[in-house]
């Protein structure tokens, strides 16, 4: 699934299922970061909320509202299996109706201290080269690098 229109039960059953479970905290003696940038098929509501996920300790990473750019603080407990993860990101927009879900099915080295990462959430699915199942781009650059190519992020204008 990418995005489903859905009814508000069903949006409120899946927002209470994201609040009741824990949510990552890194150990701040050994915290890093890594800066990440968004884009949307679609633009997000306000009340929209955005969803982290991390396969590699089960937690949330991050659940708040959507924005363009976060930057993700993390510990060991990512950054020591070579920072190797799978992220799934989910967004749960009420006045939109909509339940949105991205993950691929391959991992990738996010967590390096002051990583800079373009995730493209993709308005459906695609297979890659090697034949796996992918629902957003992503592309590692310098925190300089601006977010990838295709679409705006929210909330900016496009330039000529």
């Amino acid at each position: 699934m990418t995005c489903e229109n859905t009814d508000a039960a069903a949006l409120t059953r899946e927002f209470d299922f994201v609040m009741a479970r824990s949510a990552y905290a890194p150990d701040p003696r050994g915290a890093a970061t890594a800066r990440f940038r968004f884009t949307l098929p679609q633009p997000a509501s306000a009340a929209a909320l955005f969803v982290v996920k991390s396969t590699h300790v089960d937690e949330w990473i991050y659940r708040g509202p959507f924005a363009a750019e976060l930057v993700l603080p993390f510990d060991e407990r990512l950054g020591g299996a070579g920072g190797f993860d799978t992220l799934s990101f989910h967004l749960l927009d009420p006045d939109a109706q909509r339940l949105c879900a991205w993950v691929n099915e391959s991992g990738e080295r996010y967590w390096v201290d002051g990583a800079s990462i373009g995730i493209d959430l993709l308005e459906h699915g695609e297979f890659d080269p090697d034949g796996l199942f992918r629902q957003h781009e992503v592309a590692f650059g310098p925190a300089s690098d601006p977010p990838p190519q295709g679409r705006v992020p929210p909330g900016t204008a496009q330039r000529a």
